[in-house]
């Protein structure tokens, strides 16, 4: 990186703030939509869709958590909902984790 292009950081760094780690059973909400079956919970991800790919027109997160311990609960919205909580790494699990950008030229 050219000293042009560099950004311009303080000399002790700069502390960059992260969205705090939340559990699995704290990150999501459940799905609605008239197209999804009442008797399986849905995590509600981004993009209209639910972790495990379903799209249906109007889906919204409810204003009640997905609770993947639950027997109804997606097992394919579990398995993913698994897999992104293992790449979130473990030194950044703490409520004050915070990356510092130390500048270099």
């Amino acid at each position: 990186m050219s000293p042009r292009t560099a950004p311009n950081l303080p000399d002790e760094g700069l502390a960059i703030g992260f969205q705090p780690y939340l559990p699995v059973e704290m990150r999501w909400e459940r799905a609605v939509a008239d197209g999804l079956h009442l008797d399986v919970s849905h995590a509600f991800g981004i993009f209209d869709r639910t972790l495990c790919g379903v799209q249906q027109v109007g889906m919204s997160p409810s204003d009640y958590g997905w609770l993947p311990q639950l027997g109804n609960a997606c097992r394919a919205c579990r398995e993913a909902a698994g897999v992104i909580d293992d790449r979130w790494p473990q030194a950044m699990r703490g409520e004050d984790a915070r990356v510092s950008v130390a500048r270099r030229l």
